[in-house]
């Protein structure tokens, strides 16, 4: 073991000193990262294998972060024919649509509160008269998911 290796190691603060503040990574994550790296780096300093410099060190485990920081989801383009694929997501949604989505999401929205009453409401109740009038309903119900609605559909229907 080369004490003077490990001396190029530098500490988990030193990293976290020239961490990047655009990587949208969780700060434990970011400490976990770093450490294990670190612990890496420090099995070769102990086998007298290290030949690196403390900033190619903190070089290399800043690129690792920037690496685990790029999303590994990316659009593609859908040429299976396939109009709604379950692979691909979710359904394509408008650029007005996410515009509108995301005026809302800028701060508190009433979801689930009755602002007539100021009480506890019901987020159905935002959708209901309209979906109702588009299919034709009495009555409806809005899940966010296939699951959910496939079973809803199964209990209904076998209920009988």
């Amino acid at each position: 073991m080369s004490k003077k290796q490990l001396r190029q190691l530098p500490s988990v603060s030193e990293v976290l000193l020239d961490v990047n503040k655009s990587i949208a990574l969780h700060d434990r994550y970011i400490r976990e990262v770093i450490k294990s790296e670190l612990r890496g780096y420090r099995r070769t300093a102990k086998a007298g294998k290290l030949d690196i410099k403390r900033s190619a060190v903190t070089a290399a485990i800043l690129d690792e972060l920037d690496s685990l920081n790029q999303s590994s989801i990316k659009n593609i383009i859908n040429g299976t024919g396939v109009v709604l694929h379950t692979g691909f997501g979710r359904a394509p949604i408008s650029k007005k649509v996410i515009s509108t989505i995301a005026k809302k999401l800028e701060g508190y929205i009433n979801l689930e509160f009755d602002l007539s009453t100021g009480k506890r409401g019901d987020r159905q109740n935002h959708i209901a008269k309209m979906l109702n009038a588009i299919c034709g309903a009495e009555s409806s119900l809005i899940v966010n998911n296939n699951a959910a609605a496939v079973l809803l559909v199964l209990n209904s229907l076998a209920e009988g």
